[in-house]
């Protein structure tokens, strides 16, 4: 079975490279992209050709913690995950989260 397999929208090419990437992959190196270098960003892999991706806090809004290489600081939203909005059964209140 494929590694990629299961991954929606994905086409042939990709799915190949992920697969071959996957199997090239040491136990170690599949162990330090989980940790992540830090709490933004993953650890790169220049052997692999994997550069470091900083990632964000997508269910609650795009947000950053400090200054760091890469990324822009500036305002930001925050917003409560979808699950809790929800929870409120107030359309009124998510119209304007909308909005905002």
């Amino acid at each position: 079975m494929s590694i990629s397999t299961g991954m929606g929208g994905l086409d042939a090419a990709s799915a190949k490279r992920i697969d071959a990437l996957m199997k090239q992959l040491t136990l170690g190196e599949k162990c330090r992209l989980l940790s992540g270098k830090d709490n933004w960003a993953t650890v790169p892999l220049p052997e692999q050709g994997l550069a470091s991706v900083v990632m964000t806090d997508g269910p609650h809004g795009v947000r950053t913690d400090g200054e760091q290489e890469g990324r822009t600081i500036g305002p930001a939203t925050y917003f409560p995950t979808g699950v809790a909005m929800a929870a409120s059964w107030n359309p009124e209140i998510i119209q304007r989260l909308g909005e905002a």
